[in-house]
């Protein structure tokens, strides 16, 4: 807890005893008395935590641009098929042997290709696979090449978008929302509230690029004599 934190938690704490008045802690803390009803407030409902809360709903919120470009960034890559094979494996587990289910789950087809080389798997093993095209399945474990064009990556684009939805939609963001800002229709528009009040954040389309280049490619000073690069 900073120094800061520690006198707004003692002052409060006076008033909760009866110390002083509220308008007094106001003007200790030099907030307006409104703010520091809210202050008072959230001590209440949430102690000591509530200090650690804020902060860390604040670190969020100023991880939000870089976050989303972090996103945008590797589902350019899924979409243009940057991503290594070995980052598209989805390991399910077998919860019988292979021949025993009736609905061939994309698991169940899977081990069916193993078993037909020989490569048997038992309950509760994991059986590797891709998701291809067509909604067919290819174990890893066959020994066939695999054919990067028939790969889904569509689905995987659906998957990736999924696991980021339950990302951002404690920082505010609600899956319908992510998936229109990522198609460019629509600016981010979402509210937080905060120890100093409810705070409205617009983040337009596309506008995390600049958090990107400033975060992960930062501008490199060019001695004198280098030629740039253009």
């Amino acid at each position: 807890m900073s120094t800061k934190e520690l006198l707004r938690k003692t002052i409060v704490e006076q008033v909760l005893d009866g110390r002083i008045r509220q308008k007094e802690a106001a003007e200790r803390l030099k907030v307006s008395e409104r703010h520091f009803r809210r202050i008072l407030r959230n001590y209440r409902q949430e102690g000591d935590a509530g200090y650690g809360k804020q902060r860390a709903r604040k670190k969020r919120i100023s991880t939000l641009p870089a976050a989303l470009a972090i996103l945008r960034r590797h589902l350019s890559d899924l979409r243009h098929g940057r991503v290594p094979l070995t980052d598209l494996l989805v390991a399910l587990r077998l919860s019988r042997e292979p021949r025993e289910y009736t609905v061939k789950t994309a698991g169940a087809r899977a081990a069916a290709q193993l078993l037909a080389i020989g490569k048997n798997l038992r309950p509760g093993q994991r059986v590797r696979l891709l998701y291809m095209r067509g909604g067919e399945v290819l174990a890893w474990d066959v020994p066939h090449p695999v054919d990067a064009r028939l790969i889904d990556w569509e689905r995987y684009h659906e998957l990736a978008v999924r696991a980021a939805s339950a990302v951002f939609w404690p920082m505010g963001i609600p899956e319908d929302d992510l998936r229109a800002w990522l198609k460019g229709g629509i600016q981010l528009k979402f509210d937080f509230v905060l120890p100093d009040g409810k705070r409205h954040f617009l983040l337009p389309p596309r506008e995390e690029e600049s958090a990107w280049n400033t975060i992960f490619q930062p501008k490199v000073k060019i001695p004198e004599g280098v030629p740039a690069l253009v």
